[in-house]
Parts: C-alpha cells; structure tokens; sequence
C-alpha cells in the first residue's frame, strides 16, 4: 500500500458507520491505525488524545 496521502479512494473502511469513505478525517484514521507505532513522532498529545479514543471506538466495534 502507497503511504501517500493523496486523496486517492483508498476504500477504507469506517466502523462507526459499516461504510467506507474516501473523505479526509477517514483516510486519517486508516493511516495512524497503519502506523499506530509512529503517533508519538507526528501529532500532538491532544490529537494523540483523539485518535486514541477514536481506535478504541473502532476497536470496541470490531
């Protein structure tokens, strides 16, 4: 898989709704559930905070 973030419909796969979407906040989602190792080096803590809450969201669901 490509690590570019052009707005390519990568199909990825939202749980919180059973779709998939090519909009921008999903992509971002797919990509830090890609590299969940690297948050640390590229967002800050509050982003941290959020995209954390948000996997657990989508790892409850799954």
């Amino acid at each position: 898989m490509p690590s570019n973030r052009t707005k390519r419909s990568v199909a990825c796969y939202n749980p919180m709704t059973g779709t998939s979407a090519n909009r921008i906040s999903i992509e971002f989602v797919c990509l830090v559930a890609l590299s969940k190792t690297k948050i640390n080096n590229f967002i800050s803590t509050r982003d941290q905070k959020l995209v954390e809450h948000i996997l657990k969201r989508i790892e409850e669901k799954s």
